[in-house]
């Protein structure tokens, strides 16, 4: 079982992903060599977080492109963070799917962060010679971080609080699923700096190295999806300070880092229309996905698949 840590940057959608990845179990990728792919829920949680995201698509309702995060005190209690759905017609809900039971409280700042924990397997077919099938089986559970928390490294990282829940990120971890938003591109320097913090301590704490696998996200929208086949040049133009400073830490020999496309939403039609809505409620952007019938998140596999084997799908 390898042990993933999930850190993206604001509005990256990584809930939304991951209840795409619970909920649409059976994956399309594009290497040939693989005749079909299947995830498995392995936990009660991931498994609710299935149920609760398949109940909510036949329901029309929608995902949200960045899932509802809360982390503070609300009335003298801590507010729940959890994967976040909002309902197409008003009033506008979170559904909140991890009871606090089980949530990992840390101090930072007299803020609680909490972070869900899913558990999933991947089973890959796989073509062999002539007529032979082969069968492999991945399994790793992957932590859902705050969408501040990128952004909260550089600038809390003198914190006492924050330095003992930021050590925690270093413990017993196989790699780290970096989401980026691929429209916030402009935010590229500000990320740049906080990724520096990040990969200088990692070094120091696992001197042995280990992955990292930045994926640009919304893949689905039109100026993205023509470069969807070229990852890493797609983030050198959009993120080109991000870029140098991971291609530095791995021309170190410190670690490896390898550059994906995804979409939770995927695209339909002959046109390859983006298979989502964007609307707006009370200032918060989010997706309606547009045509249920058509879903086919793409991209979801080949980074999870990277960070447990080291291969390439």
């Amino acid at each position: 079982m390898t042990n993933i840590i999930g850190i993206g940057s604001y509005a990256a959608g990584l809930s939304t992903y991951l209840a795409s990845l619970a909920y649409h179990q059976k994956h399309q990728v594009k290497s040939k060599k693989v005749l079909s792919c299947q995830v498995t829920p392995s936990d009660p949680f991931a498994k609710q977080l299935s149920d609760e995201a398949e109940n909510i698509l036949k329901k029309q309702l929608m995902l949200s492109r960045e899932a509802q995060s809360f982390v503070g005190w609300v009335s003298g209690s801590v507010t729940h963070r959890g994967v976040g759905f909002h309902a197409s017609t008003q009033p506008t809900f979170i559904l909140y799917l991890i009871p606090p039971t089980y949530l990992e409280l840390t101090g930072f700042n007299g803020i609680f962060c909490q972070h869900p924990f899913y558990s999933f397997t991947i089973t890959l077919e796989i073509k062999g010679l002539f007529w032979a099938k082969n069968t492999e089986k991945v399994s790793f559970a992957i932590y859902d971080m705050p969408d501040s928390l990128l952004r909260d490294i550089r600038e809390f990282s003198s914190s006492h609080s924050f330095t003992e829940y930021y050590d925690d990120l270093f413990s017993d971890i196989g790699g780290y699923f970096l989401p980026i938003d691929g429209t916030s591109h402009r935010e590229d320097e500000v990320y740049a700096k906080s990724l520096e913090k990040f990969t200088t301590d990692l070094t120091q704490r696992n001197p042995q190295g280990c992955r990292i696998a930045f994926a640009v996200t919304k893949c689905d929208l039109s100026e993205l999806w023509v470069n969807r086949d070229d990852p890493r040049g797609l983030v050198q133009r959009l993120f080109p300070k991000m870029y140098e400073i991971l291609e530095n830490w791995t021309q170190e020999d410190k670690g490896k880092v390898e550059y994906f496309t995804t979409s939770s939403f995927g695209v339909f039609g002959k046109y390859c229309e983006p298979n989502s809505i964007i609307q707006s409620e009370s200032g918060r952007a989010f997706a309606v996905i547009r045509n249920p019938q058509e879903w086919q998140p793409f991209g979801l596999i080949e980074p999870l698949y990277w960070l447990c084997t080291g291969k390439m799908l």
